[in-house]
């Protein structure tokens, strides 16, 4: 088939953001990949609509775009004329065509238009060729933005394992992809409910207890970040002994395990079985104590942060109901204050009043006891918080929360826990806390 010599040439603006899409997937692929947030994943400005002015000067950029789209797909139909529908020619107009369709929001036709390109990329380069992994990143954008979660996490995880088929076991270049992986399943975690909720929890984990496998093997200039991911671990195992807290407060027998999740969680891998076994106050532990050693070893490590990790494992063992392994572990930290001035009158203003225990990530520092002056929705209580840290004797002053019932607002404070207040040496119970949660 003879084809017309206009066809043969790609118009100016398609070669330029051919070229351009072609060194950013370069730069893209060479660059140091960073530790990426799934709540804070930028997006991309929609021909940035705002700086229009006027009608006419966003109509003119519509018939532009459109234009544009036109010209890629005239520059698809000639390469695949020319060459066959998977020359490898066709990866870079491919790839501008999806970047543009997804800028304007149709991620749908974003979707078809990149999963083309990464068969197109593996069929030319092999199956984990790293250039699958920018498209990969894009075909997670939209997964997200159509609230597909299930190819998104499949997506990621793919990104993981063409890293690990080109690396080494224990590469620091896949520190990013388990961390990006692992934040993304937290995050998920948030949006879902329920018995999955827990499983995707337990990816996160999982992949956190990767992460912790990977800094270990790094320069001993890695322990602050791995101090960091014991603290990340403990989080998790605190929504899981949670879970178990509440899941028994609702009149289920206790749960000793984790084996009880598996048995009816949709979408469960049998292969994710083995996960399922361990005690999180246990393991929240264990994490909390290497967090604690690997502080005291870093130096430059201020007195105040090696405190602060005195206090969390405290907190933990209260958590736990440990009493005075908790008072041992705060009076360590009294202890280590003792030589600052500054140090012992902030650790006299931590415990001054019941503060709740911060080991969930979505935390909301705004929920403290005592701030009742603030319009939003919200729930106020007043209850006792007991020497262990428990709520007793819970009442609902008022609340903003209409479509809530009492009885879940009960159970979600009975499972709150609350660093008591420290008065000379000893805990000590506190009646009549106000508190204010937001939500």
């Amino acid at each position: 088939m003879e084809l017309k010599t206009t066809r043969l040439y790609l118009p100016a603006r398609v070669i330029f953001l051919c070229v351009l899409t072609t060194c950013s997937l370069l730069t893209w692929a060479d660059a140091d990949e960073g530790v990426e947030n799934p709540e804070t994943r930028q997006q991309k400005p929609n021909i940035e609509r705002d700086s229009f002015k006027s009608i006419a000067a966003l109509n003119d950029a519509l018939e532009k775009y459109h234009a544009a789209l036109n010209d890629y797909q005239q520059t698809i139909m000639a390469i695949e004329d020319t060459h066959g529908v998977y020359d490898q020619r066709l990866i870079e107009p491919l790839t501008a065509y999806g970047l543009a369709q997804k800028e304007q929001s149709d991620h749908s036709g974003a979707i078809e238009t990149l999963k083309r390109t990464e068969h197109l990329i593996r069929v030319n380069h092999g199956l984990y060729h790293l250039n699958q992994l920018p498209v990969l990143n894009e075909l997670v954008d939209s997964y997200s933005a159509t609230n597909n979660w299930s190819m998104a996490g499949k997506t990621q995880l793919h990104m993981l394992q063409i890293e690990k088929h080109n690396y080494q076991r224990n590469d620091p270049r896949l520190l990013a992809s388990v961390d990006n992986l692992m934040n993304w399943y937290l995050y998920h975690y948030k949006q879902t409910w329920g018995l999955r909720g827990i499983q995707v929890l337990l990816n996160s984990r999982t992949m956190n207890l990767e992460l912790i496998e990977l800094l270990e093997q790094e320069h001993p200039a890695r322990k602050r970040r791995l101090a960091e991911a014991y603290d990340a671990l403990a989080k998790k195992d605190f929504l899981l002994a949670r879970y178990y807290q509440t899941h028994t407060l609702e009149g289920n027998p206790p749960l000793h395990t984790l084996q009880n999740l598996s048995e009816n969680a949709p979408d469960t891998d049998p292969d994710d079985t083995e996960m399922l076994f361990f005690n999180p106050y246990k393991e929240g532990k264990t994490a909390l104590l290497k967090r604690v050693q690997l502080l005291d070893q870093i130096q430059g490590i201020s007195l105040d942060e090696r405190i602060d990790a005195r206090l969390r494992l405290g907190d933990w063992y209260l958590i736990a109901n440990h009493r005075q392994a908790a008072l041992d572990s705060y009076r360590k930290g009294f202890d280590m204050a003792a030589e600052n001035e500054k140090s012992i009158s902030r650790l006299e203003f931590l415990f001054s009043r019941p503060r709740e225990l911060q080991f969930d990530p979505f935390f909301a520092s705004e929920n403290a006891p005592g701030k009742l002056n603030q319009k939003q929705n919200y729930v106020d209580f007043v209850f006792d918080v007991t020497v262990v840290g428990k709520t007793r004797k819970i009442r609902i002053l008022n609340s903003e929360a209409v479509s809530i019932k009492d009885k879940n607002l009960h159970k979600m404070m009975l499972a709150t826990r609350f660093r008591p207040r420290m008065v000379g040496s000893e805990l000590v119970a506190t009646e009549g806390v106000t508190y204010r949660y937001k939500f």
